[in-house]
């Protein structure tokens, strides 16, 4: 009896759902609830839900992220190109600015008071520029006169020669012509005058006891102050001297 039970509640069954089918195919919907729904990804509603998203936006979300997470394939013309590109692109240098003088300017009478002190004569304007990080860098120990800002000339011939020569007993180091050097507060200075060779142009440097200048001038010689050099020769031994003028 149970079987017979059973197979009859079977039957019932198929035949409300040949039924259903019937009625979905002559036209009419089945209601909301029978409609088996499609199950979303259980790790996109969880992502959906730490993200505060909506799945669909959610799904539109995670396939933007994936664009933009991949990377362009190049084919070998194409790196070959843009390596090319790198490599010919010009490194740009800073440019140092390059004082204009309008007037010629004049030498401070105490500054020309104890040229002539010296016995000094022949007074010439050699350079007006500020002072560079390199000047006033400890490390560095000189003071750069640039060949292309130079105003006037102020070596001789036998002086330009002897700073092309380099040291025969001293690694083959630059030959310095010996120099005086007044400071900004008059005092006097022995340094040295090299010569050194650039890629595009030469630079003269005072050495040897530039860093003592800067030590006794700490309070007046700041970066970008604008600075004069003065040169003059001492009439009985026609050595070559410097004046350094802050403006």
């Amino acid at each position: 009896m149970e079987f017979i039970r059973f197979c009859a509640s079977k039957k019932t069954q198929n035949d409300n759902l040949s039924s259903l089918k019937a009625k979905r195919t002559a036209g009419f919907t089945l209601p909301v609830g029978l409609i088996p729904r499609k199950k979303r990804s259980v790790t996109l509603r969880k992502r959906s839900e730490i993200v505060g998203r909506s799945v669909p936006d959610f799904e539109e979300f995670h396939f933007r992220a994936l664009n933009k997470s991949r990377k362009r394939c190049f084919t070998n013309q194409e790196k070959y190109k843009e390596r090319e590109t790198t490599i010919a692109s010009p490194m740009k240098k800073k440019q140092r600015r390059i004082i204009d003088l309008e007037y010629q300017p004049e030498l401070p009478v105490e500054f020309r008071n104890k040229i002539e002190e010296l016995g000094g004569s022949n007074i010439k304007l050699v350079i007006q520029k500020e002072l560079f990080g390199t000047d006033l860098n400890p490390n560095n120990g000189r003071f750069s006169i640039p060949q292309t800002q130079i105003l006037a000339e102020f070596l001789n011939e036998s002086e330009m020669a002897f700073l092309d020569q380099r040291q025969r007993n001293n690694q083959g180091r630059l030959c310095g012509l010996d120099v005086l050097v007044l400071d900004p507060r008059l005092v006097e200075f022995n340094l040295h005058l090299k010569k050194w060779k650039m890629e595009t142009t030469d630079v003269y440097n005072l050495t040897y006891k530039w860093n003592e200048i800067l030590n006794g001038n700490r309070k007046n010689l700041c970066l970008h102050d604008v600075m004069q050099l003065w040169s003059f020769r001492r009439s009985n031994t026609n050595q070559l001297c410097f004046a350094l003028v802050k403006v």
